[in-house]
Formats: C-alpha cells, sequence, structure tokens
C-alpha cells in the first residue's frame, strides 16, 4: 500500500482493496462498494465500534467510551505512556460544539482535492472528541492534539483546542489520516519485527517528538511528515498562508524529518529492525522531502 501523496490515489485505492475484498473482489464496483467491503472488514476482524453512517462524528457517549479503550489497549510499545494520554468526555453540549468546531474544517480541507476526500470518506469512519492529559514519560512532557490506534483502524481521536487554527484542523486529519494508511500498509505488508524494537538500542529519532523512539513509531512520524509536507505543497498552502500550531514550519518540519532518516539509516541492524516494505516507505519519503526542499532553497 501507498501512502496518497506520496504514490498517489490508484496504488492507495488498490491497497484498501485488497484489504478489503472478500469473494475475490465480487461486488466492490465503486468506491462506495468498496467503503462497504472495507467497513465489513473492519466489523469482522476488530472488537470496536465501526461507523456505517456517512456523518464520521460520535455524538453518543458509550460509542466514544468504547473507542477509547482501543487506545488504552494499544497493543505496540506504549514508549510515551500514550495509553492514558486521552482525558475525560465533555458533556453533552461541550462535545457538540466541539464537533461543530472540526466540521467546517474538515469539509473544507476534502473539498480542496478529490483524491483526499474520496480516500478520507473511505478509510476514516469515526472521529470522537475528548479531553487530552498531560503525561511524562522519560522525561517528555505530552499533551496530544489527538491520535490514532492500530487496533481500531478507521478512527480518529481529536481532543480539540478552542485556540487552533482551520489549517491546524487540517494538517492534524491528514496527519491521522497517514497514519491509518500505514496501519493498513502494514497489515497488507509486514513492517517491523516488533520483539527486536522494543529494544532501546534499536530506537530512532522521532520526526515530530525530536525524541528516541521505537522504530515503528518513527517511521509513521517520517511518512506523516511527508504526506503533511506534499499537502501543503500541492493543495494547503495556497488556502492557508498563516501560522501553524500542531506541525512546524516546512523548513523546520522537513530538517527535522531528514534528521529523523538519517538516524534510521545509522541502525547498523536495520534489515533485521525493517521489511524492505518499510524501507520502501521510508526512502520514497526521504525524496520527496529532499525534492520538496530543494525546490524552495532550504538548507535542511
Amino acid at each position: 500500500m501507498k501512502m496518497l501523496q506520496l504514490f498517489g490515489y490508484g496504488e492507495t485505492i488498490r491497497s484498501i482493496y485488497k484489504l478489503s475484498q472478500t469473494n475475490h473482489g465480487k461486488g466492490i464496483t465503486d468506491i462506495g462498494s468498496l467503503r462497504d467491503q472495507y467497513l465489513q472488514f473492519l466489523s469482522r476482524t476488530q472488537d470496536y465500534p465501526v461507523n456505517r453512517a456517512h456523518d464520521p462524528f460520535i455524538h453518543d457517549g458509550n460509542t466514544e467510551e468504547q473507542l477509547a479503550i482501543a487506545y488504552v489497549e494499544e497493543a505496540d510499545i506504549d514508549d510515551m505512556a500514550q495509553s492514558t494520554i486521552i482525558g475525560s468526555s465533555f458533556d453533552t453540549e461541550e462535545r457538540e460544539s466541539r464537533i461543530d468546531q472540526l466540521r467546517g474544517p474538515l469539509q473544507e480541507t476534502l473539498d480542496l482535492d478529490e483524491s483526499l476526500r474520496n480516500v478520507f470518506n473511505t478509510v476514516i469512519h469515526s472521529i470522537f472528541v475528548k479531553q487530552t492529559n498531560i503525561v511524562k514519560a522519560d522525561g517528555s512532557t505530552l499533551k496530544a492534539f489527538g491520535g490514532s490506534s492500530s487496533n481500531a483502524i478507521g478512527t480518529i481521536w481529536v481532543s480539540t483546542n478552542r485556540d487552533l487554527e482551520d489549517v491546524d484542523f487540517a494538517e492534524l486529519f491528514i496527519h491521522e489520516l497517514t497514519h491509518h494508511l500505514v496501519f493498513i500498509d502494514e497489515y497488507n505488508h509486514h513492517h517491523f519485527n516488533y520483539e527486536l524494537m522494543a529494544k532501546p538500542e534499536n530506537y530512532a529519532l522521532s520526526a515530530i517528538r525530536g525524541t528516541k523512539r521505537p522504530l515503528d513509531k518513527v517511521i509513521h512520524s517520517i511518512v506523516v511528515s511527508a504526506e503533511v509536507l506534499l499537502s501543503r505543497e500541492r493543495f494547503l498552502d495556497a488556502e492557508w498562508d498563516i501560522g501553524r500550531t500542531v506541525h512546524p514550519e516546512t523548513g523546520k518540519l522537513a530538517a527535522d524529518t531528514l534528521s529523523a532518516i538519517k538516524s534510521v539509516w545509522s541502525l547498523p541492524n536495520l534489515d533485521e529492525l525493517l521489511t524492505p516494505r518499510a524501507i520502501e516507505l521510508t526512502r520514497a519519503s526521504e525524496e520527496a522531502i529532499k525534492e520538496i526542499t530543494s525546490a524552495k532553497g532550504l538548507t535542511c
């Protein structure tokens, strides 16, 4: 599976098809029937609710709580206490207010690019809003704007923040969508040796947080950064020319991501930690970011 901006719409759709096909793909004739079979696949293979409505926002408190459990029960390496990052629920009135805050930026973002709209509306079935906790782990302070869990593919948690601009929410939606595309990619093609990655000597530098983290988190951060940077180049910057909070400005984000990639390449046992597929994603991200920095005359 290829990431949307890195490898294109066709490859992305083919990967969703590969994940979700039943009866050798019979009955998949268009994007709507692809979504139907994708949601059927998730319903069979995951323990968490799958929203079949076309409105992705979760209004029901019980469903919200069930989805949040996926983050607590995250199966992979919880190096920064991410399992405790989701906070309390908002009351009903506040939840609806914050959903209203998100609905406009989401629609505006998806209207900017037809391929993004089709992929997002196919892959992401649920968006729930809950507060965020401030977590301290290994000397780092973590406060999230949102997140995703491989336990609940297609679900995004957003903490919301009244001070964020619409462009921050736009980039947050693209950020989280990319995580899910990587989850799907790994479902189709093995990426990581989790047993070896749990050892601190096999950590690398995260492109987003700038700290040493397990390789699965690092590869996700690299691909996410590349997708955000490519989205800025192709459609986001034409719409919003203002400061950002969720992600750094382009020069810093590109430089930090290239540093993260360099730290990955420096691992002496890389072939034992990553499959060729994960290496391909990393290399494609590196090439895309170098092309952006060269075109902009940035020194990274």
